[in-house]
């Protein structure tokens, strides 16, 4: 029925809509309306989830629950003579098991949906093969169902770069992957570019000794045509995001890049983003939110933000931004998660509280391990 036949689905909403949202989405699936459970405790997740389904012309009735032990029988009455199948994906065991019940007695059939697998397994008929779902969420698509607005400074939707803002934003991020894999022996000479940008007069600057990790990094940066020697002292950026870059966003290029390079090669990489702004509601009010970087890999989203001059004693701001990231991760739900990303070891305490709040930290050189745990984690192994 799910492929065949235009059919009504029945469904519970949770703190986590996207299976939910998964199946309405998928172009096999001939779903025209959808009946969702909605507690009391959830109700503060339904209007967004209602204004991203109206976009996609799909429509909606809403079931409101007094208790997820509330008697359901009646509520769905009007289903029981309707092709109708059940999607038991999210919702407490009380109300998913008289989903189940009703669904029985009423031969109806029901799913579940694998998330790591992208799968639809029946429990209802149980001969019935699993259907392969595709995730078709970006990142943008992903937050609207949380009621999240998001906009980006590079992203592949943004196609109005001339040949020229492409060619600077890909040596950017050519320069950043490399440094954010040197060895930790560089620290030293990365940190000393910002001092040297701070000393610049508009695009030109002077520097009057450097080490030769230093000219290492300065040739980085005339390989990709982003500076310039004037003479053996003195030398000039060919734009103005270089001062930018080296103050500590070249880090964040160097995740964005890294990362594509890793994910883009899997089947359920669905996006990525650089330089995130976002809105949401809090209490009557718009709170604006930015994060570095943002990856969509098989439905879980991850927040990174990118700290490149973190010292060992800065505890405070490492635990202020791994908070930030902790509340940022509940706000979006159990398949969303933080991660803080920096050049430099941080301190026994700030790992400590990265623990207990399930924040990732990934300092020096365990950088190059990220893509990979990334890609566990979407898979269900952590």
């Amino acid at each position: 029925m799910l492929l065949s036949h235009s059919h009504t689905q029945i469904a519970v909403l949770t703190d986590n809509p996207i299976p939910v949202v998964t199946p309405l989405l998928d172009g096999q699936i001939a779903c025209a309306h959808l009946v969702l459970l909605v507690s009391r405790n959830n109700r503060v997740h339904l209007t967004a989830l209602q204004q991203f389904l109206c976009s996609h012309d799909i429509d909606i009735t809403v079931i409101r629950l007094k208790t997820d032990l509330q008697v359901i029988t009646p509520l769905l009455a009007e289903y029981t003579a309707q092709d109708v199948v059940v999607n038991v994906s999210e919702g407490r065991a009380g109300i998913v098991g008289s989903l189940v019940l009703w669904a029985q007695q009423h031969n109806k059939p029901v799913f579940w949906l694998n998330n790591y697998k992208d799968r639809l397994r029946f429990l209802l008929p149980e001969q019935h093969a699993p259907i392969a779902l595709e995730d078709t969420l970006d990142i943008r698509g992903f937050l609207a169902v949380k009621g999240v607005a998001a906009e980006f400074e590079i992203h592949p939707s943004l196609r109005n770069s001339n040949a020229k803002e492409k060619a600077l934003i890909q040596a950017l991020i050519t320069v950043g992957m490399k440094w954010a894999q040197l060895p930790d022996s560089y620290d030293s000479a990365i940190k000393s570019m910002n001092r040297v940008v701070h000393l610049m007069n508009g695009n030109c600057g002077y520097i009057q000794e450097y080490s030769y990790k230093q000219r290492k990094l300065f040739d980085d940066l005339i390989n990709v045509g982003l500076l310039e020697w004037q003479d053996e002292y003195r030398f000039r950026f060919t734009h103005l995001i270089v001062k930018r870059f080296l103050r500590g966003f070249w880090l964040e290029y160097g995740c964005y890049g890294l990362l594509l390079q890793t994910l883009e090669q899997r089947e359920d990489f669905q996006d990525i983003a650089l330089g995130m702004r976002f809105t949401r509601q809090q209490d009557g009010e718009e709170l604006l939110n930015e994060m570095d970087v943002v990856v969509l890999l098989n439905n879980r989203l991850f927040l990174i933000e990118c700290k490149s001059g973190f010292r060992a004693t800065e505890n405070e701001s490492a635990s202020k931004t791994i908070y930030q990231l902790d509340a940022l991760a509940d706000l979006l739900g159990t398949s969303c998660h933080g991660v803080l990303v920096t050049r430099n070891q941080t301190s026994d305490l700030a790992n400590c509280r990265a623990a207990e709040k399930g924040v990732g930290i990934y300092s020096g050189e365990r950088i190059k391990q990220l893509a990979d745990d990334i890609c566990a984690i979407a898979d269900g192994a952590h």
